[in-house]
């Protein structure tokens, strides 16, 4: 978890000094590249944070199977209920 947040951290701050080097030595046409690089790398650490960050949270995330199970155990309650009225 903490590995994501320092990558996150080493791609922000290096790859401008990156880029401005290159663009120096190869041209600015580069930086268009680096750019797009640049945004589908963020893009994907972010989408991957957002993801560890929903699996890390036991209760409430998008990945938990608290609803499915509660419509489960409310069902087992009402056919348990009916079941000790029939005994009764």
């Amino acid at each position: 978890f903490g590995l994501l947040f320092l990558l996150g951290f080493l791609e922000v701050c290096a790859f401008p000094l990156l880029s401005a080097g290159a663009a120096t030595t190869v041209g600015a046409g580069v930086l268009r590249v680096e750019g797009a690089m640049f945004a589908l790398m963020t893009g994907a650490l972010v989408l991957t944070l957002g993801v560890v960050v929903q699996l890390w949270r036991p209760r409430g995330s998008a990945y938990s199977a608290d609803a499915a199970l509660a419509v489960m155990v409310e069902g087992l309650e009402a056919e348990l209920a009916a079941r000790r009225r029939q005994a009764a």
